[in-house]
């Protein structure tokens, strides 16, 4: 059912802050931001009953990979139901690519496997076209034509929630996302938000590594949405997608894994990623330039971890 992660979402208390550390400590390029309150975002819905709720939200690109940085403004979301558990930042959803599979099809399909969409909206900003700036559109269109998203609640059986989404026809999630215009821009130079600013610590996210406390308790769940691991090992799951991948682990006692699970909690706690440097110790320069702290996991596996960062960066050379 899931062929390919095309983008991940760290939720937050402050949104400008975790933008601010996850830009500088990386060297990425600006965000677009957007305070989405209605009718900016409308047809909010949780479990599946008209109910209001706001968000502000970060995003960016990190090559191929989109992110969000999302601070829950007001209703109780599935964002406000991540605060409140885990009492810090962190990565709380992948988004799925639905391939040739529509957004209706798909719903039904992750409802039929045990995991219904239960938050879920609208949006509808003004875009560019060009030199041209449209306003939104009037809401008897945008009911039909507008961006829609919505949730699995899984946060207590896949230790990560699901997205999936649909934007106007025609529209493809990159083109959607550039003529957005947003209520304001992050830091940083505009014309480098598709394009990674040249000293990035890091140019693509290869893939995606999930704590977790028992392997047995969410393997079964794994296995509806994404078929049989390709770990031979029992305490780790290993789903090879498209273009990346998704690693579940049950941390060994005393390893650097265990120290995360153990600070940090379940869930999407690693990005595996493509580092701009090809070197070891280049690599280890420009992180620990940065306030990363370095963590040998063998011989050509550095794990960075940053007290700061909502997640930490693995880097395979």
């Amino acid at each position: 059912m899931i062929q390919k992660i095309i983008q991940f979402a760290v939720v937050t208390s402050n949104t400008d802050n975790t933008i601010r550390t996850i830009v500088e400590s990386l060297n990425l390029g600006p965000l677009k931001v957007w305070d989405f309150k209605h009718p900016a975002i409308f047809d909010t819905k949780i479990d599946n009953q008209e109910q209001a709720w706001s968000m502000k939200l970060g995003f960016g690109w990190l090559g191929n990979m989109q992110f969000e940085i999302i601070e829950p403004t007001g209703g109780q979301s599935l964002y406000q139901e991540y605060l409140d558990q885990w009492k810090q930042a962190g990565i709380q959803h992948l988004l799925i690519d639905r391939a040739d599979v529509s957004y209706t099809e798909m719903k039904e399909k992750l409802a039929q496997a045990g995991y219904p969409i239960v938050d879920e909206a609208k949006t509808n900003v003004a875009v560019k076209l060009g030199p041209i700036t449209l306003p939104p559109l009037p809401m008897f269109l945008a009911k039909s034509m507008a961006t829609v998203f919505g949730y699995t609640d899984t946060l207590h059986t896949l230790k990560t929630v699901v997205e999936t989404s649909k934007y106007p026809p025609g529209v493809s999630p990159r083109a959607g996302i550039r003529m957005g215009v947003p209520t304001y821009w992050s830091a940083g130079n505009q014309n480098e938000f598709e394009k990674l600013p040249e000293n990035s610590l890091i140019v693509d996210i290869e893939g995606f590594m999930i704590l977790v406390k028992n392997i047995n308790e969410v393997k079964p769940h794994y296995e509806k949405l994404f078929g049989n691991s390709k770990s031979k090992n029992n305490d780790e799951l290993l789903y090879q997608l498209e273009t990346n991948f998704v690693h579940v682990i049950q941390p060994k006692e005393g390893s650097a894994y265990e120290k995360i699970l153990h600070e940090r909690g379940e869930g999407v706690q690693i990005l595996v990623a493509t580092p701009r440097q090809k070197t070891k110790q280049k690599n280890d320069e420009v992180f620990k330039q940065k306030g990363f702290q370095t963590v040998n996991i063998d011989e050509s596996i550095t794990l960075f971890t940053h007290a700061k960062m909502p997640f930490q960066i693995l880097i395979n050379l």
